[in-house]
This record gives structure tokens, sequence and C-alpha cells, in this order.
């Protein structure tokens, strides 16, 4: 009889015991599950800024493209007014008496060509300023595939954890079902 109730008592500790176990995997679960969440959502979140990010990316490009052409037309006008102002040259050596007209021509032109060559350096600078948002922008972009992937692999590392607590929670709860049968049956050969 004393052996029965000591081996009573050492299932009932049992049972409390895995119960115990049983209740912090449940907790380790719920934890789990909220990790899990908050990553799935931050990876929703790095995939919309990668999104965002190659939107602007290709917004850049298209105005690099669109600054390239331009100072490709500037500098195809600039030739063609150097060339105008060489030909007024010569028309100033040859036709001195039309020295007033073709001066004022000159210095009309001669503005025309500052104002080109100002318009050209600041169109330089802009291509510049835009190839360097583009190589920020890819960086940028190369950053958040990068946070992209570390999301996802957290997150398969959660859904992972997320089963084995989940199997060891069936486990435990099995456990504590057969020590329940256990000792019910005990509990009957004791009162047979």
């Amino acid at each position: 009889m004393l052996a029965r109730a000591q081996e009573i008592e050492n299932l009932e500790r049992q049972l409390r015991a895995q119960a115990l176990i049983a209740d912090e995997s449940r907790g380790a679960l719920v934890r789990a599950e909220a990790a899990y969440t908050e990553a799935s959502q931050r990876l929703l979140t790095v995939r919309r800024d990668a999104t965002e990010a190659q939107t602007r990316a290709h917004q850049l490009q298209v105005e690099l493209l669109r600054l390239s052409q331009l100072a490709e037309q500037t500098s195809s006008r600039r030739a063609q007014l150097d060339e105008e102002l060489a030909e007024l040259d010569g028309q100033l050596e040859e036709l001195d008496e039309r020295r007033t007209t073709g001066e004022a021509k000159f210095e009309e032109l001669d503005m025309q060509l500052a104002t080109t060559q100002e318009r050209h350096a600041e169109l330089d600078e802009g291509v510049i300023g835009a190839e360097r948002k583009l190589a920020e922008a890819r960086e940028q972009l190369r950053a958040l595939e990068r946070q992209s992937q570390e999301a996802q692999f957290h997150a398969r590392s959660l859904a992972a954890r997320r089963g084995e607590l989940q199997r060891g929670i069936e486990t435990a709860v099995q456990q504590v079902a057969a020590n329940e049968a256990s000792a019910q049956q005990l509990q009957e050969e004791l009162g047979g």
C-alpha cells in the first residue's frame, strides 16, 4: 500500500510538472507567434520600400536620359553658334562698312554663346547630380533587398520554432494524459 501511495504521489508530481511544462510551452508558442506576425509585417514593409526604391531608381534613370539628351542638344547648338561666330568674323573683315551692324550681331551672338555655355555647365551639374542620386538609389535598393532576405530568413526560423513548440505541447499533453490514465488505474487498483 505504501509503495502504491508513493507511486501515486510521484505520478501526481509528474502530472504537475508536465502541466507546468505544457503551460510554459504554450506561452512560448504565443510569444513565437507574436514574433512571427511582427516579422511578417516587417517583411511587407521592406518589400514596399524596395518597390518604392525601384520606382525612384527608374524615375532617376529617365531623368538622367532626359538631361543627357538635353546636354547633347545644347552641345550641338553651341557648335552651330561657334560656326556662325566664325562666319561673322570673316564678314567683318571683308565688309568694313557693315562693321557697326556686324559688331552688334557679334555681341548678340556672344551673349547667346555665354548663356548657352552657362546652361551647358548647369546641365553638366544636373547630370552629375542625377548620376549620384541614381547610385544612392541603387545602394538603397541593395540594402533593402538584404533586409528583405534577412526578414524572410527570420520568418522561416520563427515558423520552424513554432512547429517545434507545437510538437512539444502535443507531446506534453500526451504525457499528461498517459500519467492521468496511470494514476486513475492505480487509484482503481487501490480502491479495489
